[in-house]
């Protein structure tokens, strides 16, 4: 869940403590979209290739590194720091994601991948809508109003 709540803690962060503009902060994190345009068809010839188990692993190993790199910036901002991480986020959902979805559908005869597939979605989109939420409540028990 934590993947999804990105925007929105980054966007804190980014405005709340290290007092960016909205703007400013809306353009560091459009670097979450642009690299899953490239990666998200290149994500399913990969893993035609490589094996989606092999594609979906690397994704989520590069996801979890790259999401301890930016919950660990700290204070001190530059604009490297944020991006790398970012860039890495969005790299790694395009390898994970199509990998993911390839499994499901190859799980469940050909008659039945319209209902996979939209089962699928539902749970993802289930978790998306969990993730703010879980996040603001984090975050209302664990940071300093002053903060936020």
């Amino acid at each position: 869940m934590g993947y999804f709540a990105i925007t929105f803690l980054l966007t804190i962060y980014l405005q709340g403590t290290l007092q960016l503009s909205p703007l400013q902060s809306g353009l560091l994190i459009i670097l979450l979209s642009v690299p899953q345009l490239i990666m998200g068809p290149l994500g399913g010839i990969l893993a035609d290739r490589f094996g989606a188990v092999r594609m979906m692993l690397a994704g989520l190993i590069l996801l979890t590194l790259s999401l301890y790199t930016l919950g660990n910036l700290g204070i001190y901002l530059s604009v490297v720091s944020i991006i790398t991480p970012l860039i890495f986020i969005s790299v790694a959902n395009g390898i994970a994601l199509p990998s993911l979805a390839k499994t499901v559908l190859s799980s469940v005869p050909p008659e039945h991948a319209g209902a996979a597939f939209g089962m699928f979605y539902t749970i993802y989109n289930v978790g998306r809508s969990l993730s703010q939420p879980s996040a603001m409540a984090v975050m209302q028990f664990t940071i300093s109003s002053d903060i936020i």
